[in-house]
C-alpha cells in the first residue's frame, strides 16, 4: 500500500492524489485505506526510530 500510495503522488506536496483517490485506484474503502497506510508506515518508522537507536535525535 505504502508504494502505491508513493506512485499516485499521495505524499507529494501538494498532494496529486487524496487518500479517497488511491483508495478507489486499488478498490478498498478510504478507511481500508487509512489503515494500511498507517500499519505500513509504522513498520518503516519502528526499526528507525526505536528507542536506544540514536534515529530522530
Amino acid at each position: 500500500m505504502l508504494e502505491t500510495a508513493y506512485s499516485a503522488g499521495f505524499f507529494d506536496c501538494p498532494r496529486e492524489q487524496s487518500g479517497e483517490d488511491v483508495a478507489e485506484t486499488v478498490r478498498i474503502s478510504p478507511a481500508t485505506f487509512s489503515k494500511h497506510l498507517r500499519t505500513a508506515q509504522r513498520k518503516v518508522a519502528e526499526p528507525l526510530l526505536a528507542e536506544g537507536s540514536g534515529a530522530g535525535r
